[in-house]
């Protein structure tokens, strides 16, 4: 994963993987790479159906849990800062500058 984030070709990388999972479709490995890869990008939903993926064809791999909780935590998170923004702007459209 190093080289791929030094060199930016995040989509030949999926790409590539697209074609291995052709050939291995059971390989869990390919879709943990893939769920990294959604990772770099920011695109945590999409990791985590990747990360479930590697887990329904390799369950005993705790990378796959660690990696897939992770990626919930911080889509959870970016949804709190989402709502709170929201409530902020509520906030400052409606003059109150006590919430501030």
């Amino acid at each position: 994963m190093p080289i791929i984030r030094q060199l930016k070709k995040y989509d030949k990388a999926l790409n590539d993987l697209t074609k291995t999972i052709k050939i291995h479709p059971q390989f869990s490995e390919i879709f943990f790479n893939k769920g990294l890869i959604y990772v770099v990008k920011g695109e945590l939903k999409k990791a985590i159906e990747f990360y479930t993926q590697a887990i329904k064809y390799n369950e005993d791999n705790d990378d796959d849990y660690t990696c897939r909780r992770r990626a919930y935590h911080d889509v959870n998170l970016l949804d709190y800062f989402k709502a709170f923004a929201s409530l902020a702007l509520i906030f400052a459209d409606e003059g109150n500058d006590d919430f501030f």
